[in-house]
């Protein structure tokens, strides 16, 4: 972690993976050139499918896809648009899609008691922003829905305990005891962390949309990338079964801009 720490073309693909969900590496480089702001990045026709419009006057994205056969070029030009470009209904909350198998949930599980936390399994955590959760990070217990497939309690744990190290320890604090940064920013904090970590250990999560849905953007995680990679060192050092010795830098006091929870 501390070389990838150093790596600018980690930190530049980390940011396309926040940005640009499952856009190709060339084309998230042609999205960021052409609007480094984007999030949520469809064509036309998709939006629609969302019931969304893009807008009269938008300006289109370009990027390429492979041209259709027979043609004497292998790619064309592709038009797309991003969220802050189109109007219509609030868009609904991501279907989570993980992939890769749950064989590291038990050193998961056993992660907890390194980081000072305990596990517990509840029927159901509540719902938050109209959609059920699947897990609650509530300051020394990390709760965990009971019905959840093992690949998912591994995502629900490693994001229960990003929250944990990130914002509920008390060093994360603000003078009285209160929460720093907005929910965007903390939100998107923990699932950059679980990204990296579940990554780490042949988990795929798709956390680029669910960042996206809560309104984060890669700048933010940019801004954050310190504080990111040490919580996602401190969880992976524990899943491996050893303490952390470093310390995770506190946010500022006064981000002038969203960021993640």
């Amino acid at each position: 972690m501390d070389q990838l720490a150093a790596d600018a073309s980690f930190r530049a693909l980390l940011m396309g993976r926040m940005r640009l969900g499952s856009f190709g590496h060339l084309n998230q480089l042609l999205i960021a050139h052409q609007r480094p702001s984007a999030t949520w990045v469809q064509g036309a026709r998709q939006w629609e499918r969302f019931g969304r419009s893009v807008r009269p006057k938008a300006k289109a994205i370009e990027i390429l896809a492979p041209s259709r056969a027979h043609q004497p070029w292998p790619f064309q030009v592709v038009r797309v648009f991003d969220v802050a470009e189109t109007d219509g209904p609030d868009l609904p909350a991501p279907i989570l899609k993980i992939e890769g198998d749950a064989n590291c949930l038990p050193a998961v599980e056993a992660a907890a008691p390194l980081l000072g936390l305990r596990v517990e399994t509840v029927p159901d955590p509540g719902v938050d922003h109209g959609a059920i959760v699947l897990g609650r990070a509530t300051g020394g217990v990390v709760q965990v829905r009971a019905d959840l497939e093992e690949v998912h309690r591994c995502r629900v744990l490693v994001h229960g305990y990003a929250h944990e190290l990130l914002h509920l320890d008390e060093r994360q604090r603000d003078d009285t005891g209160g929460l720093m940064g907005t929910e965007v920013v903390r939100e998107a904090e923990a699932d950059a962390t679980a990204f990296l970590v579940l990554g780490m250990l042949g988990v795929r999560a798709d956390c680029p949309s669910y960042i996206a849905w809560r309104g984060g953007t890669g700048e933010a995680i940019l801004r954050s990338l310190r504080r990111i990679l040490a919580a996602a060192r401190t969880v992976r050092r524990a899943i491996e079964g050893r303490r952390s010795g470093g310390s995770i830098p506190r946010m500022s006091r006064n981000p002038k801009r969203g960021g993640a929870r």
